[in-house]
C-alpha cells in the first residue's frame, strides 16, 4: 500500500522516519530503497566503536588502484548517496601508531560535497603525552557552515592544524576542543578579515595571546567568542599567576569593533587567576559570561604560601563599558567587587540590565538529592572515590548559596534597576535549574 502512494508523499514520510526505520524500508523493495537511502544518508550520526567500522565501509570504495580505473556502479551509487549528506556527527577512537588508518577512515568526508554541519571528535585509546595529530579531511565542502573538531578529553594538538577551518570561506560557527599553541609551528599565512566566521569557541584550549590574535584575524566580523572550559576540575596545581590582560588586548586588537558576546573562563589551566584590566577596551561587547576568578581573587588563593603580586585593576577596567547582560558562573553568594560595581553602575556599566548568577545548589536538600543521584550513575561506578566525601569536602567543592546574602544582593540589584536571575546547576551532570521554575524543569 505504501508503494501505491505518490513519490512526493513517500519522500515526506521517509523524512520523518528514524534511522532504524529507514534501514528497514531500504531493504524492502527498490522503490522504497530509492526514497529511504537519501534520507538515511542525509544525517549521519555514529559514536565510538560503530563509527570506525561505518566510516571505514564508506571510505572503502574511495581506494582506487594505481591505474585510476573507473568506479563500478555500486561505488558510484555510494558517492551519490554521500552527496546527499547534510549533517555528520561522529566520534572516532584515536591511537597514535594508527593515525594513518584514521585518515583513511575519514576519507568518505571528502565526497560529502553538500555537507553543512560536521562534528568530528576523537577519543584517545591510550594516554599519549607527546603532541597529538588531528586528522582532518583533505577536502571540506564549500557549503559547510558549522563545525566542531577536537578531542573529547585532554590532548595537545597544534591549533594551526585547523588552519583550513579558519580559512574556510563559508564557515559561520567553529568549535575547537583541546587545542594548544605549538612552538614549532610557524604561522605562514595569516588571515586578514577574509572569512565569514561569526562564532568561535575554543574549549579547553591552551593558547598564547599571540596565537589568539592571529586566529582572530581570520574572521571579517567575529560576533561571539568563547575561550573557556567544559572541564569540571577547578583545582590549582601550582602557584604561578596568570594575568589575562594580554588576552583581552589580543581580542580588542583583532575583533574589538565587531565582538558582541564573550565567554571567558581559563580557570582550568590550574594556576592562580588574578583579575586583570583590559575588558574595558571591548566597547561593543553586550553579553559577558565570566568566571568569578576574573572579577575577584579566589579565596582558595589565600591558602598558597606564595604571595599574590599586586596587579592594579581598577573597577572601571574590569568590565566592558556598554555591557547589558553579565553572567557569572559558577558564582559564590558573596562577591564584594560585584557589589561595588553595582553601587557605581552609572559610572562603570550604565547600560547593565541583567545579572545572572549560576550557583551550584539551592540548598542542602537539593545537594543531597543530586549527590545521591550521582552515586547511582555510571560516573560513580567508574570512579566511586569521587563521591566518598565528608560534609566539609562537599561544602568546599559544592558551596550552597546563602539565601540571606542573596536576598540582600537582590535588593541591591533592584535599587539599581538591574534584573537578577539565579540559575542552579550541577557541574558534574551539566544540569541546570532555573529559580522558581519548579522541580520538574530540568534540562541539559
Amino acid at each position: 500500500m505504501l508503494c501505491d502512494l505518490p513519490n512526493e508523499v513517500i519522500a515526506i514520510i521517509a523524512s520523518f522516519c528514524q534511522p532504524a526505520d529507514l534501514c528497514a524500508l531500504s531493504w524492502s523493495c527498490k522503490l522504497l530503497y530509492s526514497h529511504a537511502s537519501p534520507a538515511l544518508y542525509r544525517h549521519i550520526v555514529f559514536k565510538n566503536g560503530p563509527a570506525e567500522y561505518a566510516m571505514s565501509e564508506l571510505s572503502r570504495f574511495m581506494l582506487v588502484n594505481d591505474n585510476t580505473e573507473r568506479f563500478p556502479p555500486e561505488e558510484s551509487r555510494r558517492r551519490g548517496l554521500l552527496r546527499q549528506t547534510r549533517s555528520l556527527d561522529i566520534s572516532l577512537p584515536w591511537y597514535e601508531p594508527d593515525s594513518w588508518q584514521t585518515r583513511r577512515t575519514i576519507g568518505a568526508i571528502n565526497d560529502m560535497v553538500n555537507l553543512r554541519h560536521m562534528s568530528l571528535i576523537y577519543v584517545e585509546e591510550e594516554d599519549y603525552m607527546n603532541g597529538h595529530d588531528l586528522p582532518l579531511p583533505s577536502m571540506l565542502a564549500e557549503t559547510l557552515t558549522t563545525c566542531t573538531v577536537g578531542f573529547k578529553d585532554w590532548a595537545n594538538w597544534s591549533i594551526w592544524k585547523a588552519t583550513c577551518l579558519f580559512k574556510h570561506p563559508s564557515l559561520r560557527q567553529l568549535e575547537l576542543h583541546w587545542a594548544a599553541s605549538a612552538v614549532n609551528d610557524a604561522v605562514v599565512d595569516v588571515g586578514c578579515g577574509s572569512t565569514r566566521l561569526e562564532s568561535l569557541a575554543l574549549i579547553d584550549c591552551l593558547i598564547t595571546p599571540d596565537d589568539l590574535y592571529q586566529v582572530l584575524r581570520y574572521p571579517r566580523a567575529l560576533q561571539y567568542l568563547t575561550l573557556a572550559t567544559d572541564f569540571n576540575d577547578k583545582d590549582m596545581y601550582g602557584d604561578e599567576q596568570v594575568n589575562c590582560a594580554d588576552y583581552f588586548t589580543a581580542i580588542q586588537r583583532a575583533s574589538g569593533k565587531s565582538l558582541q558576546g564573550l565567554r571567558f573562563d581559563v580557570t582550568h589551566w590550574g594556576n592562580i587567576i588574578v583579575p586583570a584590566p583590559g575588558m574595558h577596551e571591548l566597547r561593543d561587547v553586550l553579553y559577558l559570561e565570566v568566571a568569578p576568578d576574573h572579577i575577584e581573587v579566589d579565596k582558595q588563593v589565600l591558602n598558597f604560601q606564595t604571595p599574590i603580586p599586586d596587579i592594579d585593576c581598577p573597577l572601571e577596567q574590569l568590565l566592558p563599558p556598554n555591557l547589558e547582560v553579565l553572567k557569572i558562573t559558577p558564582a559564590a553568594s558573596d562577591l564584594p567587587t560585584l557589589w561595588s560595581i553595582l553601587d557605581r553602575k552609572s559610572e562603570i556599566v550604565p547600560h547593565l540590565r541583567k545579572v545572572i548568577l549560576t550557583l551550584h545548589y539551592r540548598n542542602r536538600v537539593m545537594k543531597k538529592e543530586l549527590i545521591a543521584a550521582l552515586r547511582g550513575s555510571d560516573d560513580y561506578e567508574n570512579d566511586p572515590d569521587l563521591f566518598e566525601l565528608d560534609e566539609e569536602d562537599l561544602e568546599r567543592i559544592y558551596p550552597c548559596a546563602r539565601k540571606r546574602v542573596l536576598r540582600a544582593f537582590r535588593g541591591c540589584c533592584e535599587k539599581q534597576g538591574v534584573e537578577l536571575m539565579l540559575i542552579h546547576e550541577d557541574s558534574k551532570r551539566k544540569e541546570i535549574f532555573k529559580e522558581g521554575a519548579g522541580p520538574p524543569v530540568w534540562w541539559r
